[in-house]
């Protein structure tokens, strides 16, 4: 077999494993303006903020990740704390300590149809469980560090047919919670956060939305 033959036999074999991505952008929204900073974590990976730098504050903190177009379903989990659960040195899970309260969603994506009944677009279907299992976090599930208390819950946005980007809920802070409030649950959230950023490695992609177009960018 020659050189060229073997190139293209490579190249097909790389093309029969690669898998279709999807960017999932999502966002927090606050009721007030808070410092930008916000502890995501997604299949092993801290997520980044696409907030500008010179922003001090914002009432909206964006995030990103990426992950197969054949994934349907995702979860997000909100609390104040998550821990390590291991066995000789091996991570076996992470979970939610019995005594602190959280919120545990499941989205399963739907399809929209327009008057003519024809698909218009995608969507999420949004039901709210509790966790199993002495509150295992599943897999593929969007882990945000934050008083679950303070949250109100998450408002659906819709995506069009054969796009790369799918839009995720906005997980929406109460309107009744005040900015001293807001402030302790940062300052709870990033003391929580180092118990597992250990095990997590930084997601150095993000996406920024330009002329209503996601585009890659690398942060460092």
């Amino acid at each position: 077999m020659s050189c060229a033959q073997l190139s293209y036999l490579h190249a097909y074999m790389v093309s029969l494993d690669y898998e279709p991505v999807a960017i999932c952008l999502g966002a927090i929204t606050f009721p007030s303006y808070v410092t930008p900073y916000a502890n995501l974590y997604y299949n092993g990976k801290k997520l980044s903020i696409d907030v500008d730098t010179k922003e001090k504050s914002v009432a909206i903190i964006p995030y990103c990740l990426e992950e197969a177009k054949s994934q349907q379903q995702f979860h997000i989990v909100i609390c104040g704390e998550c821990k390590i659960s291991s066995k000789e040195n091996t991570i076996e899970c992470l979970y939610v300590p019995l005594d602190v309260s959280y919120k545990f969603y499941t989205l399963s994506a739907t399809r929209e149809y327009n008057q003519d009944q024809e698909v218009d677009g995608y969507s999420w279907k949004v039901t709210e469980n509790n966790l199993v299992d002495n509150n295992t976090i599943p897999q593929y599930a969007i882990i945000f560090l934050f008083d679950a208390d303070l949250v109100e819950g998450l408002y659906v946005k819709s995506w069009p047919q054969n796009s790369n980007v799918r839009i995720l809920p906005e997980i929406v802070i109460k309107k009744t919670a005040s900015q001293k409030e807001l402030v302790q649950a940062m300052n709870a959230s990033a003391a929580a956060s180092m118990d597992i950023n250990g095990i997590h490695k930084r997601n150095m992609t993000c996406i920024k939305q330009i002329d209503q177009k996601a585009v890659l960018s690398l942060k460092s």
